[in-house]
């Protein structure tokens, strides 16, 4: 629902009401690591100009040729970008998030080089982390991850082109 409402897909009366906002063209949007999707989530995003990297795309082609397209089409529309980064993008066996965490994630390896791609062709204006339950981690594994995840997008905004 969070990217729905970033694209102005849903909840537009509320967010109206939020000064300055104004939706994300799909075009320049895309939603990495897809798998999962209930019905009217497959169905929302196959009508959608959002681009879809699936978990299995990723896998088959490896993290450059699987985003390349994208980077190329995103480079020639913007000058700079953010990244939110669900710490369930992860498999659950490697970190496991939250409730919502279903199989056949990605591996940290591949979310890290994703990032450093993106910072290699856009400037990183900046990025989060979200849909993290330490309740669903008592290991800190995950947490682990999402430092290094922020350690990637640290790294990758102070990219000088």
């Amino acid at each position: 629902m969070g990217l729905a409402m970033m694209v102005g897909r849903c909840w537009r009366h509320v967010l109206a009401t939020v000064p300055g906002y104004a939706p994300i063209p799909e075009v320049v949007t895309a939603l990495i690591g897809v798998r999962d999707l209930d019905p009217l989530e497959a169905d929302d995003l196959a009508n959608s100009a959002i681009t879809k990297l699936r978990v299995e795309d990723i896998r088959t082609k490896g993290v450059a040729r699987a985003f390349e397209p994208f980077l190329e089409k995103l480079a020639r529309e913007v000058d700079q970008v953010y990244l939110h980064i669900d710490v369930d993008v992860h498999d659950p066996a490697d970190a496991p998030a939250n409730f919502y965490n279903a199989p056949g994630g990605l591996r940290a390896d591949e979310v890290r080089e994703a990032i450093a791609l993106i910072g290699q062709r856009i400037r990183i204006a900046g990025g989060g982390i979200g849909s993290y339950d330490p309740s669903y981690d008592p290991d800190g594994k995950t947490a682990e991850i999402a430092v290094g995840v922020l350690e990637s997008l640290i790294a990758a905004s102070q990219v000088v082109r």
